[in-house]
């Protein structure tokens, strides 16, 4: 993968759950949808040429909590995946994550249902 592909998926993970803690979760075995995310918030930072989103909410499935959160891009769009495991002490369905979104990436969905929660703006 060149630079360019891998500053396209760069996703930092600033928080999961509560207080910064790493996730507590055995291995992923579900994938959140936006409408299973409440609220779920993307803030668009407006940085320059590339754009930097913030998106961040909470997981709607109480049995569940955030294992991960990555990015998978597929042409001119960016899709983002907040994986879902069993609890293993403790963790949250909470997710706060910093996304760089590359001036060629027009779209950027969420979820397996891809559910577009930004467009950039000519």
């Amino acid at each position: 993968m060149n630079r360019s592909a891998a500053m396209a998926l760069y996703l930092i993970t600033s928080a999961l759950a509560c207080a910064h803690s790493a996730p507590s979760a055995t291995t992923a075995s579900a994938v959140a949808e936006a409408k299973d995310v409440r609220p779920l918030d993307v803030r668009d930072a407006g940085a320059s040429p590339n754009d930097v989103l913030y998106i961040s909410g909470v997981a709607a499935r109480g049995d569940l909590v955030v294992a991960g959160v990555r990015s998978v891009q597929a042409g001119d769009s960016l899709n983002v995946l907040v994986s879902l495991g069993e609890p293993a002490g403790g963790g949250s369905g909470r997710f706060q994550s910093t996304l760089e979104v590359l001036s060629r990436i027009r779209t950027v969905t969420f979820g397996n249902e891809k559910t577009v929660i930004w467009t950039r703006r000519e």
